[in-house]
């Protein structure tokens, strides 16, 4: 009897945190570019954006996003395709967290950082609902 009480709080505690939203990861990618997303508050978002920094360049954040609706946990991790091959591409993943009520852009650009020239670009507009 008392085992079943305890894995009825299990599943209780469970579905909980689950409807809650706790749990649901937002992926956005190069496909998203330009578009504008909708999350709910205590959600995380998780942008990948594929590159390759043993070539120089870098995914940069260059917007004014309003951390009191959105939260970077990071400053961006590179994760290689293959980490036994040298100078093997990857993606860029930056995660944030969804704190309040509102919308922030965020905006990135591919490029070396001592050149002026940006390869490439990637925009989205978060609305947290």
């Amino acid at each position: 009897m008392a085992r079943s009480k305890w894995l009825l709080w299990v599943l209780l505690v469970g579905a909980v945190l689950l409807l809650s939203g706790c749990f649901v990861l937002t992926v956005l990618d190069e496909s998203d570019n330009g578009t504008v997303k909708s999350i709910k508050i205590g959600n995380t978002l998780l942008i990948r954006l594929a590159g390759n920094p043993t070539t120089g360049f870098v995914w940069e954040r260059t917007d004014s996003l309003l951390e009191a609706v959105l939260e970077p946990l990071d400053e961006g991790v590179f994760i290689p395709d293959d980490e036994n091959l040298v100078g093997a591409g990857g993606v860029w993943e930056f995660r944030f967290r969804t704190l309040t009520f509102g919308s922030t852009p965020i905006d990135f650009v591919y490029w070396r950082p001592w050149e002026e020239e940006i390869v490439d670009t990637f925009s989205v507009m978060i609305i947290v609902r």
